[in-house]
């Protein structure tokens, strides 16, 4: 049999709304209105989510009011928790996506009230977060606190209403992670359109002019081992040695993450990424070289001070296992890349902006020159 909660949830859906998504916000908020101990404790632990940012406020022990669809001028967050000097702003998500401008507008209102308040987001999944909130949740995760407190509390008349609200969040998906995923099931059609399109961006992409000489660097696209993007090996004109990655400079797109070692950087969304690769035979002599050094540490400066989205990684320092093959690694949140584009132009050209701008961070390190003066002498 059903659980009252998922039985009502069957219910028609009014016009014009979405259905899963408002009958959540209301039996979540009718829980925390009749449990003020479930609701204190999320507050808390909302707060203890941002004791250490600049948008830490302290939890109140007095009587919360919850309450929806509050009106913001004419547009309508879903839930609200008020108390005196402090406003919890909740934007509830499933698997749609925020509305242009959406958290903007209740930043409004609160800006034009002078009220002390802060943002928060609840969606199906961690790709979802945007727009900035001061905190971001997955139900998910609302679902495990939920649960911890009920593991905590003693029974009530209501823990069974508490119970079947867990029980509805797991049936729409919103609860821990199954190995098939309501995500994947929901983007599946979408998803597979996704490595052909890139793959067509990539041919467009490789018959840039890109700045590495090209006496100095072959290159290829590269659809293998997790990645597919354009791959630079280092070559000599002089005997027509074969390219090799002395260094190999790899831009492009991060797919699957196990051959790189970089599975757990995957999980909020997929990278584009340039990595700098290495032959085999300088594995165990490369980590101890003063041109790597200086390299590791010019470029991490450069990316920190000189890009808002490109992240460095040094594998041998930080991860575990690493690839040797490809210590040291630059990322950068795919949907950055595309976010505001509409056309196959554009999109094209973005991907080349952003990788001229890792490419060139990395080429005009002076470090760079003299760690591949040593890779071709060693």
């Amino acid at each position: 049999m059903s659980s009252l909660l998922t039985s009502l949830r069957k219910y028609r859906p009014r016009e014009n709304s979405n259905p899963v998504e408002n009958f959540i916000t209301e039996a979540f908020a009718w829980l925390l209105r009749k449990d003020p101990d479930l609701g204190r404790y999320l507050v808390n632990q909302f707060a203890e989510r941002l004791i250490n940012s600049s948008k830490k406020f302290t939890p109140t022990n007095d009587g919360i009011v919850w309450s929806t669809q509050a009106n913001y001028g004419g547009v309508f967050p879903d839930m609200e928790a008020k108390w005196p000097g402090m406003t919890l702003v909740f934007e509830h998500k499933v698997w749609a996506e925020l509305h242009g401008n959406q958290l903007n507008n209740y930043r409004d209102f609160h800006a034009n009230t002078g009220n002390d308040y802060r943002l928060i987001l609840i969606t199906g999944h961690h790709s979802q977060h945007g727009q900035n909130p001061d905190l971001a949740l997955c139900w998910h995760e609302i679902y495990v606190l939920i649960k911890n407190y009920l593991d905590s509390s003693q029974t009530t008349e209501i823990t069974w209403l508490i119970q079947d609200f867990l029980e509805l969040l797991k049936t729409e998906g919103l609860g821990p992670a199954a190995p098939i995923s309501h995500t994947a099931i929901y983007h599946y059609q979408e998803a597979i359109t996704l490595r052909p399109r890139l793959e067509a961006l990539m041919a467009r992409a490789f018959k840039h002019e890109w700045p590495l000489s090209t006496e100095i660097y072959q290159s290829a696209i590269k659809n293998k081992e997790g990645v597919l993007g354009i791959q630079f090996a280092r070559c000599n004109p002089e005997n027509n040695e074969r390219p090799r990655w002395a260094p190999g400079i790899f831009i492009g797109f991060c797919l699957d993450g196990w051959d790189h070692r970089v599975e757990s950087r995957l999980k909020d969304g997929l990278k584009m990424c340039l990595n700098i690769s290495i032959s085999k035979k300088h594995h165990d002599a490369y980590p101890a070289w003063p041109e790597y050094k200086e390299l590791v540490k010019e470029l991490a400066e450069k990316v920190s001070k000189h890009s808002r989205n490109w992240v460095f990684y040094n594998h041998r320092a930080e991860a575990s296992p690493f690839n040797p093959w490809h210590p040291l690694y630059l990322e950068y949140p795919m949907l950055e890349v595309f976010k505001g584009t509409e056309t196959t132009e554009q999109q094209e050209q973005r991907f080349i902006e952003i990788a001229e701008e890792a490419l060139v961070m990395l080429t005009s390190c002076e470090a760079f020159a003299a760690f591949e003066c040593k890779l071709v002498s060693a």
